[in-house]
């Protein structure tokens, strides 16, 4: 029986040695001990205690590790072994590193350096709401403690005091907290499990991790003896195995969402480029978010033209009907069209009747010609208001109107001589049956070749056209406008843009404007409109960073020097620029394949020497 009752004691001291503290078997063990040799013989002692010990084992065992069957199913699984400091999960080493004690303040997205580091690392985040009623009763009787003991110590003890005072200014400033309704108080518990494939590295690794917490003022603890409890709570079974938790308010538990991280690989995205932090790919989803505008903008010579060749190429790869619409005012988009078998339209020599219905409610329709016409006539507000009661007449009249039915109402109106010209001037190739054929999905309108006086005119006049078309159904669908700058001077003009922005993406398109400088967007109302529908703005190399864009992209001196830094792409075989998407900033370097430059060059030499594809 005595030779038991010590292998009892000793399947304890092992229990306990492996899963608690050795402190608790000690308490246990003596405590247990001094009552009952008191009242016991010592055999009887020795043997009931053995037998309590052992109770509370097995007690303590259905609670840990047999709590509910899902814990048990993980348990029993023969590829974890627990050991001292690490357990092994399927030849893996990991140590929990467990967070004892929290900084006073916290920063939104101090998660992000570790997120980021090429340190293998799981996180586990426990979070449990705590119920106001019940936290407000546990306050109010901590502050009435405390404030007993305040009044006890105020004369005896000064360091004493200063301490409970800031305490209970703490407890009363919770309390108005939680009754203000301006957030709640939520139990969380928070490990880190370091990985490797060996127990060195394991240990590196889990330093690596320490030190950061550290930095951040965190006081992380390894944990010992609590393999099992720090397993069991990576896992979302509903339990709580781990008791280091903290109290939290809301702001503070905000600041752990979501993990900022430069790693950005979303699900049938494309190739944007390698960041130039972490050397990782980079793959965006336009068709993710629900508005998929993007500015591309900086100096002539970098390869603002070249990206968003790329870019349309890798997005007719992976979605084959997407539809591509391209304004082009300086020829750089044609040599791309002919090789994508699209269709170039000669702007100017082809016909778009600005009267065109389509599929547009008349007053919508009105409101964009007025601001198609005085883009290049600057009407005064008389004009502006005559202007709107003739094309009012005009589609009460006609179903299918021309510049011929438009003009005749106009009589001896002052208005008759200024669209003459579409009668007899430069104009009058307008004054005919649409004759543009969008079967194609890849379209280019060549706007090179038109008169500079009228291209602001062609350009806007080929907008509008494109706006009914795009409204016509919800099919995937590219508009790249180039030179936006030129637009963004005349407010009709900029106007008209701003609406197309802002209305086209419930139709699924997705409009990429390239233009000098951001500020071309930021110096006037509309572009600044333009810039806050943009969810992507793509900054390749600036002179100058102005006022207002360090105002509005936040920018910090790194950043500015990023943006100005920027090397020719002829000189390092790749373009560099800085993606702002959202929340999400990063420095891209912009690769093409051979057989994309192949196709997309515009470098004379490299024109020239080319293979045809």
């Amino acid at each position: 029986m005595f030779g038991l009752t010590l292998l009892l004691l000793l399947l304890d001291f092992v229990y306990y040695l492996r899963n608690y503290n050795i402190k608790k078997w000690i308490f246990v063990s003596v405590v247990l001990f001094i009552i009952f040799i008191i009242i016991l013989n010592p055999y009887h002692t020795c043997w009931f205690f053995s037998s309590i010990t052992s109770i509370i084992l097995i007690i303590d065992f259905e609670k840990v590790e047999i709590n509910d069957n899902y814990q048990k199913s993980i348990l029993t699984n023969k590829k974890i072994i627990f050991e001292k400091d690490h357990y092994l999960f399927h030849d893996l080493f990991i140590q929990p590193l467990v967070i004892a004690k929290w900084p006073k303040n916290l920063v939104y997205g101090f998660f992000s350096e570790l997120v980021n580091a090429e340190t293998p690392v799981n996180i586990s985040i426990g979070c449990e709401h705590v119920p106001s009623s019940k936290l407000l009763t546990m306050l109010e009787v901590e502050s009435e403690t405390i404030e007993t003991e305040l009044m006890n110590v105020k004369r005896k003890n000064r360091a004493r005091y200063m301490d409970l005072k800031l305490k209970y200014e703490s407890s009363k400033s919770l309390q108005n907290y939680i009754v203000s309704g301006k957030g709640s108080l939520y139990r969380v518990t928070l490990i880190f499990y370091p990985i490797a494939k060996d127990y060195k590295t394991m240990r590196k690794n889990a330093d690596f991790i320490k030190n950061k917490l550290q930095k951040s003022l965190f006081k992380p603890a390894f944990s010992k003896y609590l393999q099992k409890q720090a397993f069991l709570t990576f896992f979302s079974s509903g339990t709580r195995n781990y008791k280091d938790d903290k109290y939290i308010q809301s702001q503070a538990l905000a600041t752990m969402f979501p993990f900022l991280t430069d790693l950005i690989a979303m699900k049938d995205g494309i190739f944007w480029g390698m960041n130039d932090v972490n050397n990782s790919p980079v793959f965006i989803n336009r068709w993710y978010f629900p508005s998929s505008h993007m500015l591309v903008t900086g100096t002539t010579g970098f390869g603002k033209s070249y990206f968003v060749k790329i870019q349309i190429l890798r997005e007719l790869l992976h979605h084959p009907d997407t539809k591509i619409y391209i304004i082009d005012p300086m020829n750089e988009f044609v040599d791309l069209a002919n090789a994508m078998k699209g269709t170039v339209i000669d702007v100017g020599k082809t016909v778009i009747n600005p009267f065109d219905l389509f599929d547009s409610t008349i007053p919508n329709k009105i409101s964009r010609l007025k601001l198609l016409f005085n883009s290049i006539f600057e009407f005064d507000k008389n004009d502006l208001a005559i202007l709107d009661v003739y094309l009012n007449r005009l589609y009460q009249e006609s179903k299918n109107p021309k510049f011929k039915d438009f003009i005749a109402l106009l009589n001896e109106s002052k208005l008759r001589i200024l669209f003459s010209s579409f009668l007899d001037g430069s104009l009058k190739n307008l004054n005919n049956d649409t004759t543009v054929n969008l079967n194609n999905n890849f379209t280019v309108f060549n706007i090179k070749d038109v008169n500079e006086d009228l291209l602001m005119f062609y350009v806007l006049l080929t907008v509008e056209y494109l706006y009914n078309q795009i409204s016509k159904d919800h099919s995937a669908k590219i508009l790249v406008i180039d030179e936006v700058w030129k637009l963004l001077k005349n407010k009709s003009a900029a106007m008209l843009l701003e609406q197309l922005v802002r209305h086209v993406r419930r139709w699924k398109c997705s409009v990429i404007l390239i233009s000098q400088k951001a500020d071309d967007f930021l110096e006037y109302e509309e572009g600044r409109t333009i810039a806050q529908n943009a969810i992507f703005h793509v900054l390749f190399k600036h002179n100058q960073i102005t006022q207002n864009m360090k105002a509005f992209y936040k920018l910090s001196d790194k950043e500015e020097e990023l943006i100005l830094s920027n090397i020719n792409p002829k000189h390092q075989g790749y373009s560099r620029a800085y993606l702002i998407a959202g929340s999400v900033k990063v420095p891209i370097r912009i690769y093409s394949t051979d057989f994309e430059n192949n196709i997309i060059t515009t470098n004379p030499d490299e024109i020239k020497n080319r293979t045809r594809v």
